[in-house]
């Protein structure tokens, strides 16, 4: 089991976030063992060495080291090493051949999983990956659903849906917010097989496997390959391994929503809050559309001025299609209208604001947990909460005068030798258009993280937040990438852990 302690349980905020673990509900576990006549597996029983079993002060890693010994005399430790600070443990394999002939053996590591998603996305947020994925430097990034699992274990000569081998990549289980990587080291260019495969009892295991090398008598060998269990925090992914900060998954929207966490990121690292940073963003990005915006409603203003010419047109034409349609276009052209005008604006902003949403996601992966308070947190702390004036205000602000309300009063009709569209213009031109409404602005930011503030909100105040999160081996196909490693071994009889 692994906890992390800096992000909470999804349905308790008391308890921390099980990143690995095995129960009655749930099987996530990370494994490794060698492939060889009688050397040890992930089913071996091993004998923990005396040792710490605390993080010292002052210490910067802690080694815990377990032991076994096969029917032939060889010694094996499997020595994890957890570091201060960081979600990397490194495994490794410390093989003794106390045989008369050299030992080459195979280590294997992998990651073993249900199928069930600890969190649940809040209403509206991108649907999340979750299953296998492999990344080699030839292939990128690889993503393999559980289902393409499934066809390959119904028909194993199926083609791969991902590398089988190569000199450099890594494997990994995805999931929404957090991942975990078997991370070999791409230094020495280990030739290195990947599986993906499908078990029993509803479980798929994915992994990777790596030779020790040639181990002569009496001799020691090792293998040590990093396991990254933690969130989808870009930086420490980009740390860990090339290219397993991919693993965050921004959907077809990349090229907008990867500048916008990039923007906000930096926001952040001058406000120190991700709720003020989120504020701020949306202000920047309403402004640059405030053209966008304006041009739409004058031209949505326009229109609703010649509403009943519009009208007129239609019933002296209703039999005439086309006639109608030359006669609009006459109107639309002499009233210098652009029929499109309207919306148009608004349709070019749509991906920007989809991307923003699949950026809020991404950033809800990275500081989930450890957040500070939002904005409107801090603000609401007070007797009469400053987050509430401003939401009052943001509702005031945002509202805009209908266009027709505006001409329905009194002095509002065309001048002598004024246009409708000029008309409009003059109308539309005292109407007040802010280039963003506070209140949406507050409500939006709420999605950054689960806090446990909103945990003890009456529901009814909770009901803009959005809703909250419910709980967060090889086949015959040839696709080969690397050198190709010939193992005159196997993996332990059964498909069972």
């Amino acid at each position: 089991m692994v906890a992390l302690s800096q992000h909470r349980d999804s349905q308790d905020d008391t308890k921390p976030y099980l990143a690995l673990q095995r129960n009655a509900e749930r099987t996530y576990v990370a494994q490794a063992g060698l492939l060889g006549e009688g050397l040890p597996n992930h089913r071996t029983l091993y004998e923990a060495l005396p040792g710490p079993r605390e993080l010292a002060a002052g210490a910067d890693n802690i080694e815990l080291r377990l032991v076994a010994t096969t029917a032939k005399g060889d010694k094996v430790v499997e020595v994890l090493t957890f570091h201060r600070g960081s979600y990397v443990i490194d495994a490794a394999f410390d093989i003794t051949n106390a045989g008369a002939a050299p030992l080459a053996p195979y280590a294997y590591f992998q990651l073993t999983r249900d199928m069930k998603q600890p969190v649940v996305p809040s209403w509206g947020a991108p649907s999340a990956f979750v299953g296998p994925a492999v990344y080699t430097e030839q292939d990128k990034y690889k993503k393999i659903e559980f289902t393409e699992v499934d066809k390959l274990a119904a028909d194993p000569s199926r083609k791969l849906p991902y590398p089988k081998s190569a000199d450099n990549g890594w494997v990994a289980m995805v999931e929404h917010y957090f991942v975990a990587a078997w991370v070999p080291s791409d230094e020495q260019k280990w030739p290195r097989e990947f599986y993906a495969k499908k078990l029993d009892n509803g479980l798929y295991a994915a992994g990777v496997i790596v030779p020790v090398g040639t181990i002569a008598p009496g001799a020691t060998g090792e293998v040590r390959v990093p396991l990254y269990v933690g969130p989808q925090d870009q930086e420490s992914l980009a740390r860990t391994a090339k290219g397993l900060d991919l693993v965050v998954d921004y959907g077809i929207f990349t090229v907008l929503a990867a500048p916008l966490f990039w923007l906000l990121k930096w926001l952040h690292g001058i406000l120190g809050n991700w709720g003020w940073a989120i504020v701020v963003m949306t202000i920047m990005i309403k402004s640059a559309f405030y053209p966008l915006n304006h041009a739409s409603a004058r031209s949505m203003a326009k229109m609703k001025v010649i509403a009943p010419k519009m009208k007129a047109l239609q019933e002296q034409y209703k039999n005439d299609k086309q006639q109608l349609q030359v006669k609009m276009m006459e109107m639309y052209k002499t009233e210098k209208i652009n029929p499109l005008g309207g919306c148009l604006p608004i349709l070019v902003q749509i991906p920007v604001f989809i991307a923003l949403r699949f950026h809020c996601a991404v950033l809800g992966a990275a500081v989930r947990g450890r957040a500070p308070p939002c904005a409107v947190d801090l603000l609401d702390q007070g007797p009469v909460g400053a987050g509430s004036l401003l939401r009052a205000a943001g509702h005031l602000c945002s509202h805009r005068v209908p266009a027709s309300q505006v001409v329905a009063n009194a002095d509002h009709r065309p001048g002598a030798g004024e246009s409708n569209a000029d008309h409009a213009d003059r109308v539309f031109g005292a109407v007040p258009v802010l280039p963003v409404g506070p209140r949406a602005v507050l409500a939006h930011q709420q999605f950054v993280a689960d806090l446990p503030a909103m945990a003890h909100e009456p529901r009814d105040r909770r009901r803009g937040h959005g809703r909250r999160g419910q709980a967060a081996l090889t086949g015959n196909g040839v696709h080969s990438n690397g050198p190709a490693m010939s193992r005159p071994v196997s993996f332990p009889a059964g498909d069972t852990l």
